[in-house]
């Protein structure tokens, strides 16, 4: 069994607590976990003290996994494995009147996911300096451009209409985009975890 509570490092609890991780996790097992298309750990025990601030999950042990490195990332086959089981996902929530009503899900335009730009270009230069000598060839110019449109990406619109040689977003297309149906899905996957919409 695992045993999940909130974080004892003072920062860490801080994010936990301004994004609503430790209660959005325990929203997820109490509604959706044991329905969603992919195998997710049976939950043993869920304790949700909102008011309190109070939380604690009692997991099934997968045993015998695999951590996937954030550096060294995952073997094709795994990524390939990954990217099935969140489209097994999104089939079975796209746009469905269940994940509407899962009110304790916020999208990412919702308060507080709605300020992650700001964290994320503060953070960038430590992120940088820690691992950008690790990195793929275009990824800091990728991740500059993330942070300087991080508001507009949100919002599934560009901020400037630029010309790429692989893509052009029309003002059609960019509307289309921002008016798309709702779905389950990750703002980071580590070989796959829901906890958004």
């Amino acid at each position: 069994m695992i045993l999940k509570v909130p974080s004892e490092i003072r920062q860490n609890r801080q994010v936990g607590d301004h994004f609503n991780f430790y209660e959005r996790e325990g929203r997820f097992y109490e509604h959706v976990g044991q329905s969603i298309a992919v195998r997710t750990p049976n939950c043993l025990f869920n304790h949700l003290d909102v008011a309190g601030n109070q939380f604690a999950l009692i997991l099934e042990d997968f045993g015998g996994r695999t951590m996937v490195s954030q550096i060294a990332g995952m073997p094709m086959e795994r990524a390939t494995e990954a990217v099935r089981a969140i489209a097994s996902v999104h089939a079975q929530w796209w746009d469905t009147p269940a994940v509407h009503a899962l009110d304790w899900m916020p999208r990412l335009t919702d308060p507080p996911n709605s300020t992650a730009g700001g964290s994320y270009r503060e953070a960038w230069p430590r992120f940088v300096e820690s691992f950008g000598a690790d990195l793929p060839e275009g990824s800091l110019g990728l991740g500059e451009r993330v942070g300087a449109d991080f508001e507009a990406i949100q919002l599934r619109r560009p901020r400037t209409r630029r010309r790429h040689p692989h893509h052009h977003l029309t003002p059609d297309v960019s509307r289309a985009m921002s008016e798309r149906p709702g779905c389950l899905a990750r703002g980071s996957s580590l070989g796959f975890v829901v906890s958004c919409r």
